[in-house]
């Protein structure tokens, strides 16, 4: 796993027991990178996708709520968002989104 900015890389398995680390963005930087993914990669991307929505439910969140998402449990992903700049690149209203990295899962 990779993208096209980070010099180096995460490799290993993208399933662990009952983990997945799916990232298609970051499947395809790597295959721009090292060219070694499937040929087919798009069309596999494009099938889990398709399948993943197929199962899937939208939430949409208004000013001032909240969403706390596990990244090892939940397969979630973010749609594209407005953007409105006031002063390009560095002033612009959108959404926010933390990351808040736990050193381990509930229980």
């Amino acid at each position: 796993m990779v993208n096209d900015a980070t010099p180096g890389c995460w490799s290993g398995r993208i399933t662990d027991g009952h983990e997945i680390r799916f990232h298609p963005e970051t499947l395809r930087a790597a295959q721009r990178r090292y060219g070694n993914n499937p040929a087919d990669l798009d069309e596999c991307l494009d099938s889990i996708h398709e399948t993943a929505l197929s199962v899937s439910a939208p939430i949409d969140l208004v000013s001032g709520e909240m969403l706390l998402v596990s990244n090892r449990r939940a397969l979630h992903h973010r749609n594209a968002c407005t953007v409105r700049f006031r002063s390009f690149p560095h002033e612009f209203d959108t959404r926010a989104v933390a990351v808040l990295h736990a050193v381990g899962e509930p229980t």
